[in-house]
């Protein structure tokens, strides 16, 4: 398959994962910062997992971001290629 320009339906997937990713970064920086005050400011109390979720959710709307950014699809990725295995449904 040679590269080919997104279509509508990939266009809009891209933007419903990123705002997607984007409520889930809000939703852990929200988690941390009750975390932080329950914790009294205390964060070598605090548990690992508040950390890594807001890792997880900033890395998960990079990548995100990076594949809506990309104009094309084809069959491997690339810095403005999107892999067609990205948009096909998972059974």
């Amino acid at each position: 398959m040679k590269t080919r320009n997104k279509n509508k339906e990939e266009k809009a997937l891209d933007a419903k994962n990123v705002a997607d990713a984007s409520t889930a970064c809000v939703k852990a920086c929200k988690e941390f910062r009750q975390e932080f005050y329950d914790y009294e400011m205390a964060v070598d109390h605090m548990p690992v997992s508040t950390f890594l979720r807001i890792n997880r959710a900033a890395d998960d709307y990079e990548w995100k971001l990076t594949r809506a950014g990309q104009p094309k699809v084809g069959e491997s990725w690339s810095t403005f290629v999107t892999s067609v295995n990205h948009y096909e449904e998972k059974e």
